[in-house]
């Protein structure tokens, strides 16, 4: 299985904040758009400004200052959710689990 840990942002210390944060944004979109696409997801992206924030179908999960890495976990982490935890039970902690699964993610929305 692939270690998203691993990628990393391309960095050049020139570069200014708003340089950096656009190059991260493409560099997640193009981490997380295999993920979206096999699960048929097509309405994802990653703002930057003024906080990192991934949107996936309508749902802001906060990634304030996440490696790419810790990105990817949230988007399966909204994918189990919506997924298996959707049609299943999770047993007696159901709740307590879906909410640390959610922790990040802005209520009132999806």
């Amino acid at each position: 299985m692939k270690d998203f840990y691993r990628e990393r942002e391309d960095y050049n210390p020139f570069w200014t904040h708003e340089e950096y944060m656009k190059n991260k944004r493409e560099k997640v979109i193009k981490v997380i758009r295999p993920i979206c696409e096999a699960f048929g997801i097509h309405d994802y992206d990653y703002e930057v400004h003024p906080h990192e924030i991934l949107v996936v179908e309508g749902q802001r999960i906060g990634c304030a200052s996440n490696s790419i890495g810790a990105v990817v976990m949230e988007l399966i982490g909204y994918i189990f959710v919506n997924t298996y935890a959707k049609n299943r039970s999770l047993g007696e902690f159901e709740k307590q689990t879906l909410n640390v699964l959610k922790r990040y993610w802005f209520r009132g929305e999806k």
